[in-house]
């Protein structure tokens, strides 16, 4: 066999191999995967059983942790209260949780993605950080600091390079955005992204139904109170109607009692037929002629005392 021939087989045997080597991987990968597909199902499972908010999100930031790898990921929901923002709801792997920070649509990367409601995978962050403080730097020089409006403050690894952010959809609506970051570059590849998108679709829907079974939660609770509001105001309307009602029945005995009082005097004074006209007050003043005697017995009183008048 000549030399150009042995040196044509070895190649041809070092190529068979680097082939197989190739197909062994590409084999494990998605032996990998599919596993990965399995456990994701259950995730997706779990998630969906319960109308916990934060057990979901505690749910699923361990499972890519745990799952996948991805040990550094956040959560942010829309803002209750203002839909054009983003609110840091979990997050795990920082020392920082940043839980509470808010971020407007359309700043960052997880502004953009909020936004657009497309994903983004990007590689070269740290790159792309560098250059965005940069222009951020010479903003602040040539228009002044109080003119530029400062990016908030997300926790973040400091050698972040790579990072995969999806919107999580329910229908038109958006729920919020789930972003994953790795300090290794090109960290997510086109399985990765497949397998995250099939994830947030299952924690928006998660996340939404929790939404809205806490809104009834508290709306319930409100209704529960106006009520109790309701039956305590009606209480207490009766109980002034009590007391008010027994105030008048005193008032009225007490008037009836100094009516019979001022009859009793009234009969020993004046005589019976006058008395009616005195109590209504339609006593009329009228000029008469008569002849009027006046004398001084002794012992007048104590003798006129058991006497009528004529």
């Amino acid at each position: 066999m000549s030399t150009l021939e042995e040196t044509s087989e070895l190649s041809v045997r070092d190529q068979i191999l680097q082939n197989q080597e190739i197909i062994d991987d590409l084999n494990t990968k998605l032996a990998r995967k599919s596993e990965e597909v399995k456990i994701i199902q259950q995730i997706s499972t779990e998630i969906v059983a319960t109308l916990e908010l934060d057990k979901i999100l505690d749910t699923i930031l361990a499972s890519m942790d745990s799952v996948l790898g991805f040990e550094h990921c956040m959560i942010l929901l829309t803002a209750q209260a203002d839909e054009t923002k983003l609110v840091l709801t979990a997050s795990r792997g920082y020392e920082d949780s940043g839980i509470g920070v808010e971020v407007p649509f359309g700043q960052g990367v997880i502004g953009v993605v909020a936004k657009k409601r497309r994903m983004m995978r990007m590689g070269n962050v740290q790159t792309q950080l560098n250059y965005q403080a940069n222009v951020r730097q010479r903003m602040q020089e040539a228009e002044g600091s109080d003119t530029v409006q400062e990016i908030a403050k997300l926790p973040g690894l400091a050698k972040a390079q790579s990072q995969i952010a999806i919107p999580l959809l329910v229908q038109d609506k958006l729920v919020g955005v789930f972003a994953v970051e790795s300090e290794k570059g090109n960290a997510f590849d086109e399985l990765d992204s497949m397998l995250l998108s099939i994830v947030a679709n299952q924690v928006a829907s998660a996340i939404d139904n929790a939404r809205l079974h806490q809104q009834e939660i508290e709306r319930s609770a409100q209704l529960d109170k106006a009520v109790d509001d309701l039956s305590h105001l009606n209480e207490t309307l009766e109980a002034k109607v009590d007391d008010r009602t027994a105030e008048l029945s005193r008032a009225l005995e007490e008037v009836r009692h100094e009516k019979q009082l001022s009859e009793g005097l009234l009969n020993r004074m004046a005589p019976p037929e006058v008395i009616p006209a005195m109590m209504e007050d339609k006593l009329e003043a009228a000029k008469i002629s008569a002849t009027l005697v006046f004398t001084d017995l002794k012992n007048f009183t104590e003798f006129a005392s058991g006497m009528e008048p004529d």
